[in-house]
C-alpha cells in the first residue's frame, strides 16, 4: 500500500483446530480447517471461531508476503476466549509511531493488554496493531472504512496527523481538510457500531511539528465536542511536551525503547480511567493463550483465532491495503442524542419496539444491507415487524439518553430467522464511552422460552446478565456475529419484562 517491501509476513494461511487430546505433542492428523486467507497483504488481522470440542489450534501457512532475504514467516499470536462476547476487543490505526509504541513488544513495560490487565485482573482485553508508517489523516479516511469490515471487536484507536504536521499542514484550509479526514473516520466507525477512541497529536521537537501541531489539535478539540461518542485518548501533546527527552534523535518519534514504552503506558493510564473505570467496563476477559512463534524458513507458524491479534512485526508492510478508491469525505454532524426522558415506571411489560420504536428509544441500526422498521409481510403480532439484513456485524440497536434498566427482570424479542441458526445472534448493552455493561450473550435454545406460529420463536435473556450494576444504558444490540452479510430476519415485541 505505502510501496515499502513486505518483511516475513504471511501470504496465504488456514486456522485449523484439532480435537486430538491435548497433552503431548501436536497431532500429526485429523485438522479441522475453521478459517482461510489467500493473497493476504495484511499485517495483522483477527479471527472469531467455534473452538468447542477442539484441544489444538495452528495457523498452517502456505505462502508468505515477504520479499528478497525475507521471506520467513514471523507472527505474534494470541488466543483469547471470546464465549462472553467482542466488547473487549481493540485495534489501533495510525502511522509509525502506532506501530512501534502499540505492538506486542513488552518494551520494559508490557503490552497495552498487559497493562490493563495489571491494575484490571479481570480484563485482558484483544490488542490488534494497525498502524503503518507515514501514513496521514487523508490516508486513514481512505482506507479505515474499508478495514473497518474486517475488524469484530468494539474499540477503534484512531491516531493520525503527525505526518500532516511535519508534512506542513499549517493553514486554514489544510487544517479543516484535516478535521474532515478524521470526520470521516469517526463517522464509518460509528457506522460500524463501534466506539472511536482519539488521542492528541504527540509533541515533537521538529520546527513543522511545533508550528502546525497545535493547529491540527484544535482540530481534534473541535471534533470531540462535534461527536460526544468519542471517547477521549491520551494527551500526547502535553506528555512529551512535558517530557522532550523522551523523544528520538530524528526530534519526530519518540524514543525506541522508553519513548515508545511512555506512550503506550498513557494509552493504558488513559484507558483505565475512561473505559475501565467507574462501573462501566467491558465484559471482564481471562488472560489469553500466548503462544509466541519463533520465525523460520519453514512456513508453518500462528496467528490468529479466537480474537486473535496479530501483528507482524514486519516494519514496513501493510495492516489492510488495496483500498483505489478513496472514501469521500463528509460534512461532520454532531452525533445525534435523545432528548433525556424519565424511566417510565415498570410495568409487567415495557415495549421497546411494537409496530414502531416506543418509550423514548429511537433507531440505532448499523452495519446492514436493508432494513425496514415496518415489514408488513410477516409479524409475531400485528401489524408489522422489523426486518434485517445485516452485513458484517450488522445489529438492530436500540439508542436511548440513558436507561434505567433496574425495576426489570428480564429483555424480551420475538424473531423469525427462516433456518438461520440462534447462534448467529448476540445481545449486548452498552453505556457511557461505548462501554459494554455486562455480557454479550449469544443466542441458543435454552434462551427460547416459546415457539410461534409461522416460524416465529420467542427469547428471553435476563436483564441480570446484560446489566448486571444497573448502570443506565444507552445503546442495546441484538447484533450478527458474523463477517458476513446473512439473509434476512425479523424482530417482534421487543420488551423488558418486570420481575
Amino acid at each position: 500500500m505505502i510501496g515499502d517491501p513486505a518483511y516475513s509476513n504471511v501470504g496465504a494461511y488456514t486456522i485449523q483446530a484439532n480435537a486430538a487430546p491435548g497433552r503431548g505433542g501436536a497431532p500429526t492428523s485429523g485438522w479441522t480447517t475453521l478459517a482461510t486467507v489467500g493473497a493476504n497483504t495484511y499485517h495483522s488481522r483477527q479471527h472469531v471461531l467455534n473452538l468447542t470440542g477442539f484441544n489444538w489450534v495452528r495457523l498452517h501457512a502456505t505462502a508468505s508476503d515477504g520479499t528478497t532475504q525475507n521471506y520467513d514467516i514471523a507472527v505474534n499470536m494470541d488466543v483469547h476466549d471470546a464465549s462472553r462476547g467482542l466488547g473487549d476487543s481493540w485495534i489501533f490505526y495510525g502511522d509509525s509511531i502506532t506501530a512501534s509504541a502499540m505492538d506486542h513488544d513488552p518494551r520494559g513495560v508490557g503490552a497495552f493488554a498487559q497493562l490493563i490487565n495489571a491494575r484490571q485482573p479481570a480484563y485482558f482485553p484483544v490488542q490488534e496493531n494497525g498502524g503503518i508508517g507515514y501514513l496521514t489523516g487523508a490516508d486513514g479516511a481512505r482506507y479505515v472504512p474499508e478495514w473497518l469490515k474486517l475488524f469484530p471487536g468494539r474499540y477503534v484507536g484512531l491516531s493520525y496527523g503527525t505526518n500532516d504536521a511535519e508534512g506542513g499542514c499549517g493553514d486554514s484550509a489544510c487544517a479543516a481538510a484535516f478535521y474532515q479526514s478524521y470526520a470521516t473516520m469517526v463517522e464509518a466507525v460509528l457506522a460500524a457500531g463501534k466506539v472511536p477512541v482519539v488521542p492528541t497529536i504527540p509533541w515533537a521537537r521538529t520546527a513543522n511539528v511545533q508550528r502546525n501541531g497545535p493547529l491540527l489539535n484544535q482540530q481534534i478539540q473541535q471534533l470531540y465536542a462535534a461527536y460526544p461518542r468519542i471517547v477521549r485518548g491520551p494527551d500526547l501533546w502535553t506528555y512529551f511536551q512535558n517530557n522532550p527527552g523522551l523523544i528520538s534523535g530524528d526530534d519526530l518519534h519518540p524514543s525506541e525503547g522508553p519513548g515508545m514504552a511512555a506512550y503506550r503506558q498513557q494509552w493504558a493510564n488513559q484507558m483505565l480511567a475512561s473505559v475501565y473505570g467507574g462501573g462501566t467496563t467491558p465484559t471482564p476477559t481471562p488472560a489469553p493463550t500466548a503462544t509466541p512463534v519463533t520465525p523460520t524458513a519453514t512456513p508453518a507458524k500462528t496467528p490468529t483465532t479466537v480474537p486473535t491479534a496479530t501483528p507482524t512485526k514486519a516494519p514496513a508492510t501493510a495492516t489492510p491495503t488495496q483500498t483505489a478508491t478513496p472514501t469521500p469525505t463528509r460534512t461532520p454532524t454532531t452525533a445525534p442524542t435523545a432528548t433525556p426522558q424519565a424511566t417510565p415506571s415498570p410495568t409487567r411489560a415495557l415495549p421497546l419496539y411494537d409496530n414502531a420504536f416506543r418509550n423514548g428509544f429511537r433507531d440505532g441500526t448499523f452495519a446492514y444491507r436493508a432494513k425496514n422498521a415496518c415489514a408488513t409481510t410477516t409479524y409475531a403480532s400485528a401489524s408489522c415487524s422489523y426486518a434485517l439484513t445485516p452485513g458484517a456485524w450488522g445489529a438492530l440497536s436500540f439508542r436511548h439518553a440513558g436507561f434505567d434498566t433496574a425495576p426489570y427482570g428480564r429483555f424480551e424479542f420475538a424473531v423469525r430467522l427462516g433456518g438461520q441458526p440462534l447462534s448467529n445472534y448476540a445481545v449486548g448493552f452498552y453505556g457511557a464511552g461505548g462501554a459494554l455493561l455486562g455480557e454479550e450473550v449469544r443466542l441458543d435454545q435454552g434462551l427460547v422460552v416459546a415457539t410461534l406460529p409461522n416460524g416465529w420463536v420467542r427469547v428471553s435473556i435476563p436483564v441480570s446478565r446484560l446489566n448486571p450494576n444497573r448502570v443506565p444504558a444507552i445503546e442495546l444490540n441484538i447484533q450478527s456475529m458474523r463477517a458476513q452479510a446473512l439473509p434476512t430476519v425479523y424482530f417482534d415485541d421487543i420488551r423488558f419484562v418486570a420481575p
